[in-house]
C-alpha cells in the first residue's frame, strides 16, 4: 500500500521531471493538473473533479492514476483525509463530528469506519494514544 506521504513525494518528483521534460504524452503530464489540485488543502475534491482538471474521462483518469500509484484515486482521497484527521486528532481539541465535517466526509459514522479501516483503531482511541493537547 502506498501512503499519502509517498504519493506526495512522488508528486514533487513528477513536477520536477515535467519541468525538465519535453515529452507531453505520458501519465505524469496527463495527471499534473490533478496532482496540483491535490497539493492544496481542499478536502471536497472528487475523482470527477480531478478527471475534469485533466480533461479526461473519469474511467481513463481512474485507470492511469491506479496504474501510476497502485491505488485508486478514491482510496487515495480517503487516505488523504484520514491522514489530515490524524493530525487534527493529535494536535487539536476538535471533536470527531467537527473533523468529519471539516474533511467533507458524508457523515461521522462513515468517517469512523474509514478511519478504523485505514488506521486500525477508532478516531477516539487514536486521539487517546497520540494527543498532544492534554
Amino acid at each position: 500500500n502506498i501512503n499519502y506521504c509517498t504519493i506526495s513525494q512522488n508528486i514533487y518528483l513528477i513536477m520536477e521531471r515535467l519541468s525538465q521534460s519535453t515529452d507531453n504524452d505520458n501519465s505524469d503530464s496527463i495527471l499534473l493538473p490533478a496532482i496540483q489540485l491535490l497539493l492544496g488543502d481542499r478536502y471536497d475534491i472528487t475523482t470527477t473533479m480531478l478527471a475534469e482538471a485533466c480533461n479526461i474521462s473519469d474511467v481513463y483518469f481512474r485507470k492511469i492514476f491506479k496504474n501510476k500509484y497502485g491505488i485508486s484515486p478514491s482510496k487515495h482521497l480517503i487516505q488523504r483525509k484520514v491522514d489530515k484527521a490524524k493530525h487534527y486528532l493529535t494536535y487539536t481539541d476538535m471533536n470527531i463530528n467537527e473533523i468529519s465535517y471539516l474533511l467533507n466526509f458524508i457523515d461521522t459514522s462513515y468517517f469512523c469506519k474509514q478511519f478504523k479501516q485505514i488506521v486500525g483503531t477508532t478516531p477516539n482511541n487514536y486521539r487517546n494514544k497520540t494527543s498532544h493537547t492534554k
